[in-house]
């Protein structure tokens, strides 16, 4: 899905939740004067909002989900910052791909979960921009360096390698040196997943060497699960491709 679509899908789904809202304009002055999460939301996607406000009523989300954390304050939170996120977003080529569109709301989660309190914190937008920024690129760079180097990523069940390792075609010594040693460092980090999961192996084979993205990747391989079980699962490839990438991303630097 579209990163515009992820937001409208994300602020449809806050009416369901004015129940939560009621509560917690109780206990949050910033967000007293707003009748539902809507109204919070328009008045902060609103160019009229003053800063202090603007800052006040982001740092009350911020502090609900960190306090009384709920699926509206999840929901809320990255449409409250879509235009920070599409701008970061916007610096990763290429702009069409749906699995970076996602990765960057990956990275806002954790970094909403990793935030300080924040009651302490003068401006939660620039430090929830920081927090997002280093996970995003560095998924970003491991992204690219796997789909350069990831050139045939296949299991091997000749007598040599019973055991169906999995293996890769490195780039010959002659050329570039630097996607020399990321071949064989991609190598060294699919002998070690595959011992164990070659779901993943797949994954990685059609989204970095075929071309799909890897929604469509779990929508072919549970194409016959409910919606919920194949976005479940989307969540969990991802999470584990992300570790993946890091640990690419250490052995290639």
């Amino acid at each position: 899905m579209k990163l515009p679509d992820l937001f409208q899908a994300l602020r449809r789904s806050v009416s369901r939740y004015d129940v939560e809202f009621a509560k917690a304009r109780t206990r949050q002055p910033a967000l007293a004067p707003y009748k539902d999460a809507l109204a919070a939301l328009d008045a902060l996607q609103g160019a009229r909002l003053p800063a202090e406000q603007r800052v006040a009523l982001l740092g009350a989300l911020l502090d609900e989900q960190q306090t009384h954390a709920h699926a509206l304050w999840h929901a809320m939170l990255p449409v409250a910052c879509a235009p920070m996120l599409a701008a970061l977003r916007r610096r990763v080529r290429p702009q069409r791909d749906e699995d970076l569109d996602e990765s960057v709301l990956v990275a806002f989660f954790e970094a909403v979960a990793a935030m300080p309190p924040a009651r302490g914190l003068s401006c939660p937008i620039f430090a929830l921009r920081r927090a997002t920024a280093r996970p995003f690129f560095q998924a970003a760079r491991a992204a690219r360096a796997g789909r350069k180097a990831l050139e045939v990523l296949i299991l091997d069940d000749d007598d040599d390698n019973e055991t169906g390792r999995a293996k890769m075609q490195v780039p010959h010594p002659d050329g570039d040196a630097a996607a020399v040693h990321e071949g064989r460092a991609l190598q060294a980090a699919a002998e070690k997943w595959a011992d164990g999961d070659e779901e993943l192996l797949d994954m990685m084979l059609e989204t970095a060497g075929g071309g799909s993205t890897l929604r469509e990747f779990v929508d072919a391989r549970y194409a016959s699960a409910p919606a919920e079980t194949r976005n479940a699962n989307y969540w969990r490839l991802l999470r584990a491709r992300r570790r993946l990438e890091a640990e690419l991303d250490a052995l290639t630097t």
